[in-house]
């Protein structure tokens, strides 16, 4: 009898143990699917957004449409979908008890503290996902604003390079024509 109940809670717990793998399996391809999804979603946008300037490039009087709302809306709609990708990647990192190192984004394991692909160090506390939708709208809008803080600093950025490099170009040519105008004097003397 003590052979039959082992051999029953071995069963058992093998049962349980595979059945708990197969649902996680199956949550992480259907959340594989969800984002790949959303990811179509996002392309699709893309094109829409690609049709309605072409359509405005060659008929700008025809069409009668604010082009700034219409991009607006394009816009925020790929933005919701790209923060649902990222509560998804979130999601799907928690299922496979990993997480993402925030500098070369590796998934590592939970419990590495520094990271093995770049070396970088790690937090000690993983990310989480939070179910309070307040609390997710307002972490949004921040995340929001930093991204339209940083896009106007990269905005910044590239035109004071592009200030720079013209800068730099012109300076350039003017050594070049002050050369040339000094070789042309040297000639002219030694001519004479």
């Amino acid at each position: 009898m003590d052979f039959l109940d082992k051999l029953g809670k071995k069963a058992s717990e093998t049962y349980k143990f595979t059945a708990e793998k197969t649902s996680k399996i199956a949550k992480e391809a259907k959340i594989k699917m969800t984002m790949n999804e959303n990811k179509s979603k996002i392309e699709e946008l893309y094109v829409e957004i690609g049709k309605k300037m072409y359509e405005h490039h060659v008929n700008p009087k025809t069409i009668d449409i604010d082009m700034e709302s219409v991009l607006e809306d394009y816009c925020i709609q790929i933005d919701e979908l790209c923060d649902r990708i990222e509560d998804e990647r979130k999601e799907l990192l928690s299922l496979k008890d990993k997480k993402q190192c925030p500098n070369c984004f590796s998934e590592i394991e939970l419990s590495y503290k520094y990271c093995p692909n770049c070396g970088d160090k790690q937090s000690e506390e993983p990310e989480e996902i939070s179910n309070n939708t307040e609390s997710n709208e307002s972490t949004k809008d921040t995340d929001n604003s930093k991204k339209q803080k940083t896009n106007i600093d990269e905005i910044d950025n590239n035109k004071g390079l592009r200030e720079n490099k013209d800068t730099n170009y012109n300076e350039e040519i003017e050594n070049k024509e002050i050369e040339e105008n000094e070789d042309e004097d040297i000639e002219v003397d030694d001519e004479e």
